[in-house]
């Protein structure tokens, strides 16, 4: 049994079946973190009924099902492509859909994610990734309350993974 579950959340502007580069960034991420005793699930937002705007439950869409596997994991991944150095519109709606957390807390007064770590996975140019970077942090501390936060990039033009962090992984046996 995993010690650490992580969610995917695949910000890609296309459905299944079309294969996206984030999808695959994604998944890339999750098999690295299965190397330190860590489970995880991989969710295509487009493919779900989620709407924008700031709260927990929007009459009925599909948002409510995905943050309970949210709050269930331990380690986020938002995996999205950046264009004109921005995240992808799903992105933004997921951020949206996570902020309205920032007003609830847990048993204990703690904001509900509270002890997780985020991890953001960009695919694109460089030039549109050095754009986003900086407010990337901006973004995701307004959404989930100053998260630890991992970066993965993948360049459309080299295909290969690169992690970056400035804090220690949190899987177990691993700094």
């Amino acid at each position: 049994m995993s010690t650490l579950q992580a969610l995917v959340l695949v910000c890609s502007l296309k459905k299944s079946p079309a294969p996206p580069s984030s999808e695959r960034l994604g998944r890339e991420v999750l098999a690295a973190l299965t190397n330190h005793d860590v489970d995880g699930e991989v969710i295509r937002v487009a493919d779900h009924d989620v709407r924008f705007g700031v709260s927990t439950d929007d009459d009925g869409d599909a948002w409510p099902h995905i943050r309970v596997k949210l709050l269930d994991a331990q380690i986020l991944v938002i995996a999205t492509p950046i264009w004109m150095g921005q995240p992808a519109s799903v992105c933004k709606v997921v951020l949206e859909r996570l902020d309205a957390d920032l007003s609830g807390a847990d048993e204990q007064g703690r904001l509900r994610t509270y002890d997780k770590v985020a991890v953001v996975g960009m695919v694109g140019n460089e030039a549109g990734r050095t754009t986003y970077k900086p407010d990337m942090h901006h973004d995701f501390a307004g959404a989930l309350g100053e998260p630890d936060l991992l970066v993965a990039q993948l360049p459309f033009e080299h295909g290969d993974l690169v992690l970056q962090s400035e804090i220690p992984c949190p899987c177990p046996g691993h700094s």
